[in-house]
Formats: C-alpha cells, structure tokens, sequence
C-alpha cells in the first residue's frame, strides 16, 4: 500500500510539474510578445540583425555553420539549467530559465511579423521547429532536478550523520553523467531537425 500511495503521490507530483511548467512558459512567451507593445522595435541594428537572419535562411547559406550555431545554443541552454540545478539553493533559477526561454520565443516572432510582415512565415516555422525538441525536454530536467532536489535533501542529512560526503559526491556524479548524455542526445536530435527543415526551408520553398 505505501508502494502504491507513493507512486500516485509522485504522479500527482509530477502533473503540478507539468502545468506549473506550461503555465511559466507561456507567461514568458506572452510577457515576450507583449515587451514589444511597451518597448517598441526603434533600433535600426535590430532591423538589421532580422534582415541578415532572414537572408541565412532563405539563401544558400552554409547549413552545416547554422545547425552548428543552433547546436551551441542548445548546449548554452540546456547546460545553463544543469549547473543552476546542481545546487539546492540555485534549482528555482532552473524555472528562471524557462522563463527567459519563452520571453525570447515570443519576443523573436512578434519581432519577425512586425518586421518581416509575411515573409517572417518561414522564420516563424524554423523558430518552432528549432525548439521542437528543447522544450519538452525542459520540462524533463526540471523533474530530474525536482527528483535530484529531494535526493540531495536526504543526502545532506545522510553526510552529517556519518560525516562523510561519499554519498553526496556519487549523488553529484550519477545525476551529472545522466543529464549531460541525455542533454548532447537530445541537441543532437534537435541539430538534425535544424538541419532538416532549413534544408526544406532553402531548397524548396
């Protein structure tokens, strides 16, 4: 009975998980779209820098150069929620950066169609499919940091039982060598994606 008591307490755990998750990524997204209303779009190096992101996807641009930069900033985000998550006192900053990944989705397509109008449709769709994959996947690192938090809760009182930091130490190690395997797999899963549809995006349409 405490087996299963558990494993629902848990399931229960994890669905509050997921719509607080849901719930601050689109409050990003939609604080994103509406930062535009209240800063308007004055500066011409703005214009410039959508112009040039524009002409690299709809041109015969290098796809091996923007899968690799997609690939970096995939890396950037994912391991900046890594090492915000190692530490008991840094986990919510991990919520922080979901937070900031919504604003800069809906900031850059509210950006793109005040810009770009009609022709920001493509972008618009590459912007998507580029966080295909990274965004669910956020949600996954916050319920290893949520399962990693609780664990290094026990640890701590654990280590000053005994007095010894084995156990955190093999906690610290078993959840880095996790998430950074499952981190470089998922990027390159999403670099492929990239690579893909701005093969489509160029060659096609």
């Amino acid at each position: 009975m405490d087996k299963i008591s558990k494993f629902f307490r848990m399931r229960s755990n994890y669905k509050i998980t997921l719509i607080f998750f849901i719930f601050l990524f689109s409050l990003g997204i939609t604080s994103g779209v509406y930062l535009n209303k209240t800063y308007p779009i004055l500066n011409s190096s703005i214009k410039d820098y959508i112009s040039r992101t524009n002409s690299y996807y709809t041109t015969d641009f290098n796809i091996l150069k923007l899968t690799f930069l997609n690939f970096k900033n995939d890396l950037i985000y994912l391991f900046s929620m890594y090492l915000c998550s190692l530490m008991i006192f840094t986990c919510p900053l991990v919520l922080v950066i979901v937070f900031l990944k919504g604003l800069s989705i809906g900031y850059t397509i509210n950006t793109l169609i005040l810009i770009l109008k009609m022709s920001s449709l493509k972008i618009i769709f590459l912007t998507l499919i580029k966080n295909i994959l990274i965004v669910p996947f956020s949600f996954f690192v916050i319920i290893l940091s949520f399962n990693y938090f609780l664990e290094a809760v026990c640890a701590i009182k654990i280590c000053t039982k005994f007095k010894s930091l084995n156990y955190m130490k093999k906690l610290i190690i078993k959840y880095s060598i996790n998430t950074v395997v499952l981190f470089l797999l998922v990027s390159i899963l999403q670099s492929l994606v990239d690579a893909a549809s701005i093969f489509i995006i160029q060659r096609i349409f």
